[in-house]
């Protein structure tokens, strides 16, 4: 459904994507949870968002909001690089979901996940493809730290992160500076206090953490890296990473 702010902005709403979390001074304060809407000329309605393989033979992360209910789900961009995918798990309370590529011979490098819980003020690197409409289908890198290691109203399966994510952004890898997963992006705040709602780089992922029961239930084992190495500079993380990151569609 459609819903119009207070400011007479309309944003494409349901009870997935927009929520009021509470009243300041009046002004609503919204978390929205960032996959894209389809624009008209798109040829695919539906959702987009980001994955990444957690899995050798074929197995990837990504929101649940992005695929819920979802008839098809393709990893790629057009029908000649993409390839068709199932949801294996789905965890609607934390917003996660795996998924499984359906093709034989599928292949990808996994990314391993952290065995450490970020501090704050640790750096992060975010890797997805935000606002691929207008920005094509090069991967995106964003750079941030850690701001809290709880999300919206001490929610503890979140921790709050700088590095700007946007529509399509969502179910992507936030990575530390050994290249390991400590979380999986989801959401970020809105204001309608502001004229363009935006509360600038307030931004929150999904603890590792809370994928480890999707991945044991599935029987699927990832690569952990449990010991802390010497970080890398945020260039270093993307070019080791950035193929195992791709864009996930659902319609």
């Amino acid at each position: 459904m459609r819903n119009k702010s207070s400011r007479g902005m309309t944003w494409k709403a349901g009870h997935r994507v927009l929520q009021t979390v509470n009243m300041l001074d009046g002004n609503e304060l919204f978390w929205i949870q960032i996959y894209p809407e389809e624009q008209d000329d798109q040829k695919v309605s539906g959702s987009q968002g980001t994955a990444w393989c957690v899995e050798k033979s074929g197995h990837y992360v990504t929101n649940a909001h992005v695929v819920l209910n979802a008839d098809e789900i393709a990893i790629g961009f057009s029908e000649a690089d993409s390839v068709p995918a199932r949801v294996v798990r789905i965890d609607r309370r934390t917003d996660l979901a795996l998924l499984r590529v359906t093709t034989e011979n599928h292949e990808c490098v996994p990314i391993p996940l952290s065995g450490v819980v970020p501090r704050t003020g640790d750096d992060i690197t975010v890797i997805g493809f935000p606002l691929s409409a207008f920005l094509g289908s090069e991967p995106r890198m964003n750079s941030g730290i850690v701001n809290a290691r709880s999300g919206i109203a001490g929610d503890i399966t979140r921790f709050q992160i700088d590095a700007a994510v946007q529509p399509g952004s969502s179910g992507g890898p936030v990575l530390d500076g050994t290249g390991s997963v400590v979380g999986i992006v989801v959401e970020k705040l809105k204001d309608s206090a502001s004229p363009d709602m935006d509360v600038e780089n307030v931004n929150f992922a999904i603890k590792i953490s809370y994928l480890r029961p999707l991945l044991d239930e599935a029987n699927v084992v990832p690569v952990f890296r449990e010991s802390v190495h010497s970080a890398s500079s945020h260039s270093d993380v993307f070019r080791q990473y950035e193929r195992s990151v791709v864009p996930v569609r659902a319609w």
